[in-house]
C-alpha cells in the first residue's frame, strides 16, 4: 500500500513539473509564435524560423543568407528538459528562469542574463552580455526564401517588404 502511494505522490508532482513547463511554453507562443525572425545586431544579421510543435516547443531553423540562398544553417530547439524550459540559440542554451506578459528572462550556463522584452508582435529586443540583438518578424519563411533568391538574382529589395505587387492581368 505505501508503494501505490508513493507512486501516486511521484505521479502528482510529476504532473505538475509538466504543466509548469507547458504554462512557460504557451507563454512563449505570445513572444514568438510560428513565424520567421529577423536577428539584428548592429551591422550583423541572421535569420530564425520559430516552428511551433504540438506539445507547444519549438522547433527552429536558424540561419544567414549569403547570395539569395541560406547558409550557415542550424537547427535548435526550445522545450521542456526536467521541468525547465531550454532554447538551442546561436551555439548557447538557454534556460527560462522567468516569464511576465512581455518579458522573458533566460540564463545561460554561465548565469549571465539575456532579457527578452516583446515590444509588439513583430519586434523583440533582446538584452545580452555581448550586447542588444534586435527581432524583427519577416514574411512567411517561403515567400521570405523565394523573394530573397529573387532579389539577388534581380537587384530588387522585396525581402524586407511587405508589399505583394499585383500582377498586370492579360488582356483578350
Amino acid at each position: 500500500m505505501r508503494i501505490i502511494l508513493i507512486a501516486f505522490i511521484f505521479f502528482i508532482v510529476g504532473c505538475n513539473n509538466l504543466t509548469g513547463s507547458n504554462n512557460q511554453l504557451e507563454q512563449l507562443q505570445n513572444f514568438f509564435g510560428t513565424a520567421n525572425w529577423q536577428v539584428i545586431k548592429g551591422t550583423d544579421t541572421s535569420y530564425i524560423f520559430f516552428s511551433q510543435q504540438v506539445d507547444n516547443s519549438f522547433k527552429t531553423y536558424q540561419y544567414n543568407l549569403f547570395r539569395g540562398d541560406t547558409v550557415n544553417a542550424e537547427m535548435g530547439k526550445l522545450k521542456a528538459n526536467d521541468g525547465k524550459i531550454e532554447w538551442k540559440f546561436f551555439n548557447k542554451t538557454l534556460i527560462l528562469d522567468d516569464i511576465k506578459d512581455n518579458e522573458a528572462n533566460w540564463k545561460d550556463n554561465l548565469k549571465a542574463n539575456y532579457v527578452l522584452t516583446k515590444w509588439s508582435d513583430s519586434s523583440l529586443l533582446m538584452k545580452t552580455p555581448n550586447g542588444d540583438l534586435r527581432f524583427k518578424r519577416t514574411l512567411p519563411l517561403s515567400t521570405f526564401l523565394v523573394r530573397a533568391k529573387y532579389d539577388y538574382e534581380q537587384g530588387s529589395k522585396l525581402t524586407g517588404s511587405d508589399e505583394v505587387r499585383p500582377r498586370k492581368l492579360i488582356d483578350y
